[in-house]
């Protein structure tokens, strides 16, 4: 089911099955796989930094996103697992809650990093969220911090972190005393009591606009077969576990004048900075491959990538009860994911670079813009899934089953030959950070925001890049096992990569 329901008729907790994207995340979660978090270095007076008053603005965050105060029952039935979310009694129930999931530590970024990625699980089925304060002592009435914001993939996502930590940051440096955000946080609480409902969100696959008609429904589904005939790649980092799995995290900013440069050279060249990406992580495996004299042969085929794309502005809304208008919370799971396809041999000028993002840029806009956007984006969650399908019986709209694993195209429909579809990589893009973490709302002039770094615990062999924009600065992230390549492979293609931002922007 995609609604919340009463677990009882007695009984104030409410529960609803993973939807399918939600399950394709949580099946390989217990060892922490697919964990978020996100570092937030600030300047800040210490006075809002206390306990006590990060605990209060916590708990009005947790309390506006309910999923973050949730957990996960398992029955007997381990196939079907479900989000389970029990009302508190009263804001001091609420901020018991939030203070046990709440540490104040004294670490540097890397070591909150590293020990959250390669150290014991953090999260677990029965705290979904986690809030560290790090604190470094300094000089005057200021100090340097450290915010450490934990949530697993299956609630949410980098967006939803990112807004989260910027809304906490508005509650702490708002003009109002503990007392009065206390008073906020009890009032809050009692117009929920009636209305949780219209603030837990819905499974994904129940929002997304489906075809109304079984003939439609199988034209979507032929659309979908067809598209991943078409995602060609073959080429993959070599992968040699050398033990077990150890995450590393590096990341390169560019100066505010280099990124001007480099967004003033993308404009000039009808492509954006994630366009240009896409093509630079293509070519600096091409070069790498190159230097260690791969043969002509192997840049025949194509080199792909995958990336995500948000949901967020395609989803039908929520249907509000009269008696409870949604204000449904921005912690969910918006996420499908596409590919984009580029060719594996070198450009031959800095105008075939530019022809080449160009090339990801139409991909990127054919992808989300497509009228398929919907349905494949549900059997793709069903795919990712696997084999279990929870029906969905509380909606009219068809239920968004994806082909079985065996489906396949008619014979006439098929390749001669099956292709490779193998990605290189992943590329997380999420843009320009400075419109979500709008400095003009915090009321105090001593909080200063320096660096904002997210990523996830990764599998073995996983590998990640990440880029955004924050205080007008570019930056780039590489997240990967280091015990799962070829020792000296990841760093080569990242100093190729780096460079060639240089090369082809300046």
């Amino acid at each position: 089911m995609s609604t919340w329901t009463p677990t009882s008729p007695s009984c104030a907790t409410l529960h609803r099955a993973l939807g399918d994207s939600e399950f394709a995340f949580f099946k390989n979660s217990s060892t922490g796989l697919g964990d978020m978090f996100l570092h937030l270095a600030l300047r800040a007076p210490r006075d809002i930094m206390r306990r006590e008053r990060v605990c209060i603005a916590w708990c009005a965050i947790r309390v506006t996103h309910p999923l973050l105060m949730s957990s996960v029952a398992i029955g007997e039935d381990v196939i079907a697992p479900a989000l389970c979310f029990t009302p508190p009694a009263d804001a001091q129930d609420a901020l018991a809650s939030a203070d046990r999931t709440l540490h104040y530590r004294a670490s540097t970024k890397h070591e909150l990093i590293s020990d959250y990625m390669n150290g014991p699980r953090t999260l677990s089925n029965d705290s979904l969220s986690y809030l560290v304060v790090s604190q470094m002592p300094s000089q005057g009435d200021s100090d340097e911090f450290d915010l450490f914001m934990c949530a697993p993939h299956f609630i949410g996502d980098g967006t939803s972190l990112h807004q989260s930590t910027h809304d906490l940051i508005v509650l702490l440096a708002s003009q109002k005393s503990d007392a009065q955000l206390l008073h906020d946080l009890e009032a809050q609480l009692e117009r929920k009591q009636s209305s949780w409902l219209s603030v837990l969100p819905p499974s994904l696959e129940s929002r997304l606009r489906m075809p109304s008609s079984p003939l439609l429904l199988a034209t979507h589904k032929i659309a979908f077969l067809l598209n991943q005939q078409h995602e060609l790649g073959g080429h993959i980092f070599p992968r040699t576990q050398h033990a077990p799995r150890r995450t590393r995290l590096v990341e390169h900013a560019f100066t505010k004048a280099e990124t001007q440069a480099i967004l003033a050279v993308c404009k000039r060249n009808g492509a954006s900075v994630n366009n240009a990406l896409f093509a630079l992580s293509a070519i600096a495996w091409t070069r790498m491959r190159m230097r260690d004299a791969a043969g002509a042969d192997e840049f025949k085929l194509p080199t792909m990538i995958y990336s995500a794309i948000n949901l967020r502005p395609h989803l039908s809304p929520p249907s509000p009860t009269p008696s409870s208008p949604s204000s449904l919370s921005y912690w969910f799971l918006p996420l499908t994911y596409f590919t984009v396809v580029l060719p594996s041999f070198l450009p031959a000028s800095a105008a075939a670079f530019w022809h080449r993002a160009r090339l990801a840029r139409m991909q990127t806009a054919r992808s989300v813009g497509s009228p398929f956007l919907a349905s494949r984006a549900a059997f793709l969650a069903t795919q990712r899934a696997g084999a279990r399908h929870v029906p969905d019986t509380a909606t009219h709209a068809p239920a968004p089953a994806a082909p079985p694993a065996q489906a396949q195209l008619p014979p006439h429909a098929r390749p001669a030959t099956a292709s490779p579809s193998r990605a290189l990589l992943g590329l997380s893009l999420i843009g320009n950070l400075d419109h979500t973490y709008t400095r003009s709302s915090y009321d105090c002039p001593g909080v200063s925001l320096h660096t904002v770094t997210t990523a996830s615990r990764q599998k073995e062999g996983g590998l990640l890049v990440l880029g955004h924009t924050f205080a007008g600065q570019l930056w780039l992230h590489l997240c990967w096992d280091e015990e799962g390549f070829a020792r000296g492979v990841v760093e080569g293609w990242w100093g190729l990569f780096i460079g060639g931002v240089a090369e082809y922007t300046r």
